[in-house]
């Protein structure tokens, strides 16, 4: 019959059989400073005074019971909680140590990337100076003359440029074939056609790509004393080479 109890300080451990007291003495368990009782009622009394129960039996520190209705059970809150609060501390370091990284990682190769973008820039600006040298000879090699660098109205009001009578070199013959060329550049019949961008005459390093007009701006400017205003110069002209101008 289960009728026994053991106490340690506040803690009170039974019903239990008397096998399984003499059992949990054998073991070390029950000491005999603890007090026990027998019955639901009654006093503790030291367990030295329990005959036969220390028979053969060593005294050990005190473990907990078994599990079962013998026992009082222990939280695992704490050990979880602190499981919790070492994974998110966990979490926090590897995140902090990512973006650290990250910005370490930008901070190298941004420079690297403006670079590998300011050459890609450049080249394309010398690009379009060399479409611009062969649309100038093939103009040339049409007209035996290189185009004017300004035409003038009657009225001595500039009219056309140069880089408008390249337009067919540079792979925008429909846009040239609609310029009227009876009226100026800002006449009400030409001015839409000058609000659109030729890509050849746009540097890539300069982002103002259109005038507060709107009209589409050119970024490279012609030579003026092979260019000239009505003029009609060809290589013949040029005597110390073209190579030199």
């Amino acid at each position: 019959m289960a009728n026994w109890y053991v106490k340690r300080g506040s803690q009170v451990a039974g019903p239990l059989t008397r096998e399984r007291l003499n059992q949990l003495a054998a073991e070390g368990k029950v000491q005999k400073t603890d007090l026990v009782r027998e019955g639901e009622a009654g006093e503790f009394h030291p367990a030295a005074k329990v005959s036969d129960l220390f028979t053969g039996a060593e005294t050990s520190a005190w473990d907990e019971f078994d599990s079962g209705p013998e026992t009082q059970p222990q939280s695992s809150q704490p050990a979880t909680k602190k499981s919790k609060t070492t994974l998110i501390v966990v979490l926090a370091v590897v995140g902090v140590g990512g973006i650290l990284m990250a910005m370490f990682l930008i901070a190298l190769l941004l420079p690297a990337v403006q670079q590998a973008r300011e050459a890609a820039r450049r080249s394309a600006s010398k690009n379009n100076l060399k479409q611009l040298g062969l649309a100038m000879h093939n103009y040339h090699d049409t007209h035996r003359v290189f185009p004017p660098g300004e035409t003038l109205t009657v009225e001595g009001a500039p009219s056309q440029s140069w880089q408008t009578f390249l337009l067919p070199f540079v792979d925008q013959a429909v846009l040239y074939n609609q310029i009227d060329f009876d009226y100026a550049w800002d006449h009400p019949s030409n001015q839409a056609l000058f609000h659109q961008e030729i890509p050849t005459y746009l540097n890539p390093n300069i982002n103002v790509r259109v005038s507060p007009e709107g009209l589409g701006l050119s970024h490279y400017a012609g030579n003026q004393l092979v260019l000239k205003s009505n003029g009609e110069l060809g290589i013949r002209n040029i005597t110390d080479g073209t190579s030199n101008t």
